[in-house]
């Protein structure tokens, strides 16, 4: 399975860095926010909860069967 095909599972908008000569790959997300805004926290932190439980989705079977 090319899990980089697949990535978009997560979001679209997600960049995998294969970091080309390494045994290592980044898998990012980014989101603009402002954190000295409190008012926005709910929302800064429900926008972290959802993709955080959507990594976990994707990547954990994923690495249980290295």
């Amino acid at each position: 399975m090319a899990y980089k095909d697949s990535i978009e599972a997560i979001s679209p908008n997600l960049i995998w860095d294969k970091m080309e000569g390494r045994k290592m790959s980044a898998v990012t997300l980014k989101t603009t926010a402002d954190f000295a805004d409190k008012n926005d926290w709910n929302n800064q932190f429900k926008w972290f909860r959802i993709y955080i439980e959507k990594y976990i989705h994707y990547f954990k079977p994923i690495i249980t069967k290295l």
